[in-house]
């Protein structure tokens, strides 16, 4: 499976994130794309980066045409892109229709990391855990990955080592190795 990276390009711009997927004719990628910086309130909540182009190297992605930061509560971890008509829509990650179905605690995983794949073991399935700050949330695996997994890599879809089956999103990451070392959102 490839991997794909692109940032938003506008001011300022995002971080480089991987592609998750696509689903229902759209790109998926890390809410990663809507920060404007990495502490407190990092997300742009009032719609900002709404129409902002994502790019690749060399190519665009297309333009941001969702992402929600509700006040407090839940959070889907995704901005949703609309794809440019030149982007080979087939080469992203397909992703079911619905919510991936929740896999049982020490399943093994894996994710791709630009070539080079870690493996890991679900440890436990948490349906609100702490996301950008105290107030909002997603659920999501934990993870402990058998190497460290750094945060350029979020966005990655992670699947299952025994048949290829998408689990989830790698959202949040330690840079160091030690358990829990990531948590991989389910989208």
């Amino acid at each position: 499976m490839a991997v794909f990276t692109g940032f938003r390009n506008t001011s300022p711009p995002s971080p480089f994130r991987v592609l998750y997927g696509r689903r229902d004719g759209s790109l998926l990628f890390p809410m990663d794309l809507a920060f404007t910086s990495f502490g407190p309130d990092a997300v742009d909540a009032t719609g900002a980066f709404l129409g902002a182009t994502v790019s690749g190297s060399g190519f665009d992605f297309g333009t941001i045409a969702d992402y929600t930061w509700p006040p407090l509560g839940a959070v889907s971890p995704v901005v949703t892109v609309t794809p440019d008509p030149g982007f080979p829509l087939v080469s992203a990650v397909a992703l079911p229709s619905l919510t991936l179905p929740v896999v049982p605690n020490k399943t093994r995983v894996s994710v791709d990391l630009d070539g080079s794949t870690v493996e890991g073991t679900i440890v436990a399935f948490d349906n609100s855990v702490s996301y950008i700050d105290p107030a909002h949330h997603i659920a999501a695996y934990v993870v402990q990955f058998d190497a460290p997994v750094l945060p350029d890599f979020h966005g990655s879809p992670v699947t299952m080592v025994a048949d290829g089956t998408i689990v989830g999103m790698l959202i949040s990451t330690q840079p160091i190795s030690g358990a829990p070392n990531a948590f991989v959102c389910r989208v």
